[in-house]
């Protein structure tokens, strides 16, 4: 049975990694593979509205996330990916109409990847990260002043869901 689509595809690359965690001797490379993939996971479905399930896979990425920062807090690849998780779950709570939350977890992740650029430690491919959370944290802000004056939308499938 093959995967057929983008979804059942991500899936199977997490389950994958899972069982993979269950070997010692591939525990903390895999944990951080699983992150990652939670976290792509979740991004897929928030761009799909399916909320539900994104805030599940994201919500499951933060987890592995914090345990890979308990175990080093320093190592610059884990905190990336702790940044681009809350940099994802802020795009999901702006897709839920929650700017509040929204803004949360995009100005953790700036001040993550702000961190990572002033050590030297932010990827290459990730230069323009601390750029594009500043615009989210001005888009969530923007919305919040919009449903204060009574114009919030909200654009979703699923009905609300709550941490």
């Amino acid at each position: 049975n093959r995967p057929t689509g983008l979804l059942e595809t991500l899936q199977a690359i997490v389950a994958r990694l899972e069982w993979e965690v269950s070997d010692p001797s591939t525990r903390r490379p895999a944990n951080l593979e699983v992150a990652r993939g939670y976290r792509v996971l979740g991004a897929t479905r928030t761009e799909q509205l399916d909320l539900a399930p994104a805030l599940e896979a994201l919500t499951k990425a933060v987890e592995l996330d914090t345990a890979l920062l308990a175990e080093s807090p320093r190592k610059p690849e884990y905190r990336l990916e702790y940044a681009l998780t809350l940099q994802a779950l802020g795009t999901l709570h702006r897709r839920r109409a929650d700017h509040a939350a929204a803004h949360e977890r995009s100005s953790k992740a700036h001040a993550m990847a702000l961190e990572l650029a002033k050590e030297h430690a932010l990827p290459d491919l990730y230069f323009s990260l601390p750029g594009q959370l500043a615009v989210e944290i001005a888009s969530a802000d923007a919305m919040v002043a919009g449903t204060r004056g009574g114009e919030g939308v909200t654009a979703t499938r699923n009905e609300p869901v709550h941490e």
